[in-house]
């Protein structure tokens, strides 16, 4: 029940940020797609996250933090930020990886403003996430990453 109850509070917290609806939705990838930045971990709690082993070091530092909200600023470690907006979590019901007692989400959203000089306005971020709604810990799907394209 507790699980239920915060998995709601999580989505619901992002639904009201962005003011819209959540739906399950899949995106199509262009092979053609360059990635920008890949970051291999993402950590956090429900409220905020971590990005490290980021690419592109030169212009994010290799790390970043950012909020679980629309619109949602990361802040990259050299100081520089990449405003995400829209930025909303899609529970993934087919095809789950994360741990039976966790939740799997795929956060799709688009830069809206970048700082970095790097990121053009209008790339496309993609990750997929497991909560642990028990614990109030996020972390990225094993062996996936946190990606701007």
């Amino acid at each position: 029940m507790f699980r239920a109850r915060a998995a709601l509070a999580f989505v619901a917290t992002m639904a009201m940020a962005t003011g819209a609806t959540l739906t399950v939705a899949a995106t199509p990838v262009s092979a053609a797609t360059t990635t920008i930045v890949a970051c291999k971990s993402l950590v956090g709690n429900l409220k905020n996250a971590t990005l490290s082993h980021c690419s592109d070091v030169a212009n994010t530092g290799g790390s970043g933090r950012f909020p679980f909200a629309t619109p949602s600023t990361i802040t990259w470690a050299n100081g520089k930020t990449t405003t995400l907006n829209p930025f909303k979590p899609h529970p993934v019901t087919s095809g789950v990886t994360c741990a039976p007692t966790t939740t799997e989400y795929r956060l799709l959203g688009k830069v809206s403003a970048d700082t970095t000089g790097s990121i053009p306005v209008g790339s496309k971020i993609t990750a997929e996430i497991c909560v642990d709604f028990a614990n109030h810990h996020v972390t990225n799907v094993p062996g996936t990453k946190f990606k701007i394209k």
